[in-house]
């Protein structure tokens, strides 16, 4: 089965030039932004979490510190003596391992963690945070239901919105030999079905197109396969997105009648739109490189926004950049810090945006928080630049 039978790809490669953009007065407006390193915790490089802004003003994450203990952190954003700051603290103990994702479902948030004896554990925290769910036992159901497994990773997952279940993509290693896994849970984190897909493979992303049918990044040594599937396997088609040297995927977003695809290949980071009427496919690429970490996020201006790592002459820069049908709209760099990894990128609608990474300091990782206007701009990096 072949990619052409069913997407034609149009490339859409354009650059042109940066010019000063119009943008609001930061000082004038009182905006906020600034590139603030938060240096009173040391954090694992594998940190992996969401950022939930609760307003404009308090921020939610959660880490795992350089000790493996995970906390969920909420950080508040203070102006004091002529400077903007950040305020942390720490709101609940979620327990000891690795953290692999932290997010919001209906009514709350859920953290996925292996803890140290390498199990797989989910828990469900309300708005006030306080647990109220925990499941750890699914090793048992799907040793009943499918086979003896010797370990467990789930990395990411997405919510049906009017039956609130779930679908956890990830890996799963049994008989020594590791597969790309999906499993879906209900409300309450109780398993519901449990499919596996390729082996030496692992899911990167998901969506969920309706409450029977999904779309799957499955990433594997050759590339990145986009898979459509459902609960029964009647919708399965796969596209081997390797074969046209698009990417290999990191990110899905689904908006309206498009499936944006977001990845990195050959160190240049690009987006793939693809109109799920038409199944044409437009791909943009970013007017920086090389680069070794890329998000992006669907603007509520019907724009992608993509944030990203640059390593250029030793140093390892942060940029942003807003994509438009025809390329880059602006761009802009953060050079401050030492950036090893982007976690999150957030809209604050006319408020600007919110990025969050982790920084290196001689050996040891902290996070940095990043707030640009809604063109990019910080107060100290205030006009748009080419990033080439």
């Amino acid at each position: 089965m072949t990619t052409s039978k069913y997407i034609f790809i149009l490339f859409i490669i354009s650059s042109f030039s940066a010019c000063d953009l119009d943008r609001l007065n930061l000082e004038e407006e009182f905006l906020p932004n600034y590139s603030i390193t938060i240096d009173s915790k040391f954090v694992s490089e594998s940190t992996n979490s969401d950022l939930i802004a609760l307003n404009d003003e308090e921020y939610l994450m959660a880490i795992e510190t350089e000790l493996s203990e995970i906390e969920l952190m909420q950080y508040n954003q203070l102006f004091e003596n002529d400077s903007w700051d950040i305020e942390e603290e720490l709101v609940l103990n979620i327990g000891t391992g690795d953290l692999l994702f932290f997010d919001t479902i209906p009514n709350g948030y859920l953290i996925g963690y292996t803890d140290l004896t390498n199990q797989f554990n989910l828990k469900f925290v309300d708005h006030n945070f306080n647990e109220i769910g925990s499941q750890s036992n699914f090793e048992n159901y799907i040793d009943t239901a499918y086979n003896k497994i010797d370990s467990l990773h789930f990395k990411n997952y997405a919510v049906d919105p009017i039956s609130h279940e779930m679908i956890l993509g990830g890996n799963v290693v049994t008989q020594e030999t590791n597969y790309s896994c999906l499993l879906k849970i209900d409300a309450d984190l109780n398993p519901i079905w449990f499919k596996t897909y390729f082996e030496n493979s692992t899911i990167s992303d998901l969506a969920i197109i309706n409450r029977d049918s999904f779309y799957v990044l499955n990433n594997h040594s050759d590339g990145t396969d986009l898979i459509i599937d459902n609960t029964l396997g009647t919708a399965y088609k796969k596209f081997d997105l390797s074969n046209d040297q698009l990417f290999f995927g990191i990110q899905s977003i689904v908006e309206d009648k498009s499936l944006f695809l977001a990845g990195i290949i050959n160190d240049i980071a690009r987006t793939i739109e693809i109109n799920l009427e038409t199944e044409i496919a437009f791909v943009n690429e970013i007017e920086i490189y090389p680069v070794t970490d890329f998000k992006a996020l669907y603007l509520s201006r019907d724009n992608i926004i993509t944030a990203g790592i640059q390593v250029e002459g030793g140093e390892q820069q942060l940029f942003s950049s807003e994509l438009e049908s025809f390329g880059s709209q602006w761009c802009n760099r953060y050079p401050n810090e030492k950036f090893i990894k982007v976690l999150d990128l957030i809209e604050l609608p006319e408020r600007g945006i919110l990025i969050s990474s982790i920084v290196e300091r001689q050996g040891r990782y902290y996070i940095n928080l990043t707030r640009i206007d809604e063109e990019g701009a910080t107060v100290t990096n205030e006009y748009s630049e080419n990033c080439i």
